[in-house]
Formats: C-alpha cells, structure tokens, sequence
C-alpha cells in the first residue's frame, strides 16, 4: 500500500509538497511498535503526510519496552553475576562476596530501553512523522480520534488511509487478581524491587522460561508450570518449535529449574503478604480411540490394542510463603 501512495500527484520529485494542517493525512498509523513505526517511518521516506499515534508513551512497542529488550538485557547481566559467583572457579579464577545491587541492574535495563526508543523518535522526526501520545480511535473511514495520554485537547484527525498496528497485553486468567506485586505479569516480573526467596511461573513459553530463569540466576527457587511436556510447548504457538530443541532445552534449564504438568490450575490468591496457594489437580489426559482391527484369524489371539494411559507426577497442593510471587507469564493475545 505504502509503496502505491508513493507515487501519489502530492510528491514532485520524491518530496513532499508544502501542506496546510486542514489538508489530510495520507497515512495514520495506530501504535508505534515493531509494527507500527517502521511503516510510519517508510511512509515519511516517500515522502507522504504521516501521523503515529501510541498510547503507551514511547515508540517501540511491547518489545522494546517490557518484552524481548528489557528480557534480554536482564538475562545478559544475570548470567554475568552467575558466572562471577558460580563459574569462574573451574577456571582458576577466585571472586569473593559477588553481590548483586538490583536497583543498579534495572537502571541499566532502564537506560538501554530509553536509549533505543529515543532513537525512534528521532527517526519519526526526521522523517516528518507526527509524533501523537495519545489513544487512536476510529470513529469512520478516514476520520481517527486522538485522546491525549497526559491530558489535553482531544484531537481528530482526517486520513486517506489507516494503518492498524495496535499490538497485544498481557492475556489474563479469570478470577485471579494481577496487582504486579504478589501477582504479576511479564511486564512486572520485569520490575520487581526485591529479589523473591521463590517464584512460581504459570507457562513455560518464551516469556516464562526467560523470566525464570533470571530470577533463578539472581538467586531465587523457581518453579515452571506448564500444560505440557515439553518446555516452550504452549497451546497458542502455531508453529511449535522442533522436538529436538524442546528436548534440549527442557535438558538444560531442567537441572535449574523444577517443572511440572497441572491441568486444571487453580489460584486461590490472598490478602498480601498471607501466603498465596497453588491449588494442583492432576487431570489425566482422554484416552485415545482405538484403532480398528480387523477380526483376528483363527488361532491368533490379536484384538483391539489397549489404549495407553496418561501419567502424571505431581504434588497436591504447593504453599508460597509470605512475600512469595506468582507470575503469570501468559501467551499474548492480539487486540
């Protein structure tokens, strides 16, 4: 689409021609993610009227600011205090007292987010891209609401043409409060002010895995609980990873962190800081239909085959003391 409106009768010479603010925009995007602000910025490039509306704030998305960015900078130190404390001794190497000052380590998170979504905005100007904070709401075709996110005058604006490129939260379990405290999702896993003694992680996806293992690192006794056998397996992801992968991964991070298999889950959550409790039902899997045999010859004693049940290992009920997090690090639903 982008690439048809550049040859728009508003460009001469790959330039965009003055224009008055009562004139329309040819593109308003809707979110300034991964998704959003690269096609803004490709629009400004051709040349054409462009405004980016996010809501959060700053441009970069869940990515950049409480997804794969901020993860990945907490991995990359936590392994760094891991090995100053753990491995370095095979190696001849003596460190002693390794501490950890969690509130240094989230201003390095802090400050590599901020660098990177300032350089977006830098871009957006760059390319004359209107830079809107605010919530977009399409009232008709060619006609988007702006609701300023710190207040102000409601502003709306008239296109020619909508990008919607709104991204995803945090998907919720009914019934369970998240206050990102004793109950959190990724986003406040990614900002807790302590270290917790125990932490256990509903969903052993990309996200779940990732957040526990930095705070295994750090110190504290995780536990991953999932739905299925392999790690990384979740019910949304379409496609699932390669089998030897889940294998090898369900290896390594299995000497670190403790997995198990409830279905259904329930959490009973409680008045912080009284411990909050895990209620674990073991729910066999259905069996499956047998094959149809065909009636066996004489003399054979070959039938229908027996249908091969589910096993599962797995305690009653888990207590988390007092201070204890449970984090729900769930598959992300797209709005």
């Amino acid at each position: 689409m982008l690439r048809a409106l550049g040859r728009s009768p508003i460009l001469r010479a790959g330039r965009r021609l003055l224009s008055t603010s009562a004139e329309p925009y040819d593109v308003v995007v809707i979110g300034g993610g991964p998704g959003g602000y690269p096609a803004a910025i490709k629009a400004g490039q051709l040349g054409l009227r462009v405004a980016c509306i996010e809501s959060r704030g700053r441009l970069g998305g869940t990515c950049l600011n409480v997804g794969c960015i901020p993860s990945k900078a907490l991995l990359h130190s936590s392994h760094l205090y891991e090995e100053a404390a753990h491995g370095w001794g095979p190696h001849g190497i003596s460190a002693d007292n390794v501490k950890m000052d969690l509130g240094k380590l989230m201003e390095h998170k802090a400050k590599t987010v901020t660098g990177l979504t300032g350089g977006i905005e830098g871009l957006l100007k760059k390319y004359k891209v209107d830079y809107f904070k605010g919530k977009g709401e399409i009232l008709k075709a060619g006609s988007v609401k702006v609701t300023p996110i710190e207040g102000g005058e409601v502003a709306t604006l008239d296109t020619k043409n909508i990008v919607i490129a709104s991204g995803s939260v945090p998907a919720s379990l009914p019934g369970v409060p998240v206050d990102e405290t004793a109950i959190t999702t990724s986003t406040g896993a990614l900002d807790l002010k302590e270290i917790p003694k125990k932490m256990i992680v509903i969903g052993a996806g990309v996200i779940g895995l990732e957040m526990g293992s930095v705070w295994r690192r750090l110190g504290t006794e995780v536990r991953v609980l999932s739905p299925h056998v392999r790690a990384t397996r979740s019910p949304h992801a379409t496609p699932a990873p390669h089998p030897r992968l889940t294998r090898a991964l369900t290896r390594t991070l299995g000497r670190a962190l403790t997995a198990s298999r409830p279905s259904p889950l329930a959490l009973t959550p409680r008045p912080h800081p009284s411990p909050l409790t895990l209620a674990l039902t073991p729910h066999p899997r259905p069996h499956p239909r047998p094959h149809p045999s065909p009636s066996p010859s004489p003399g054979h004693g070959r039938g229908v085959p027996r249908p091969h049940h589910a096993r599962h290992r797995l305690r009653d009920r888990d207590h988390l003391p007092a201070g204890a997090l449970a984090t729900l690090a769930l598959t992300l639903r797209v709005l």
